[in-house]
């Protein structure tokens, strides 16, 4: 099964002393087990970093598989806007853009999300989405 990784995680990932434990994911990138989206790529790669680091980086982002909606599709955008409207009837704050855009390319891919995020927990364990836990 894929994971698709979120930016909490990739943040704590390249800190020196992170404070969660990442061993689950450095085997899931040994057994090329995780994939990206558009979003958490421009999340990261808007973080200040190094040229080189920024080299690096986008290298290793651009290797691992997308599992990106059709973002041009206007099917997608109503998708994204129906979980705003769920979260609202389920009595729970609306995530923002981001966020919907990269659990709805989780819930198209079935990939596991692996998110440090409360609120995104929350929502995606409303929607069904398997959380890596």
């Amino acid at each position: 099964m894929m994971t698709l990784v979120d930016t909490s995680v990739w943040i704590e990932f390249f800190k020196p002393r992170p404070v969660v434990d990442l061993n689950p994911l450095e085997l899931l990138i040994e057994e090329r087990n995780v994939v990206t989206c558009h979003p958490v790529k421009a999340e990261i790669l808007s973080g200040e970093m190094s040229t080189s680091t920024r080299e690096v980086v986008t290298g290793a982002l651009e290797s691992m598989i997308s599992v990106d909606p059709d973002w041009n599709a206007p099917a997608t955008w109503k998708n994204i806007v129906s979980l705003a409207t769920k979260a609202r009837q389920k009595g729970i704050g609306v995530p923002g853009l981001v966020d919907r855009m990269i659990l709805m390319a989780a819930v198209e891919s079935g990939a596991i999300l692996w998110t440090l995020d409360k609120k995104l927990k929350k929502f995606a364990l409303i929607f069904g989405v398997a959380l890596m836990t």
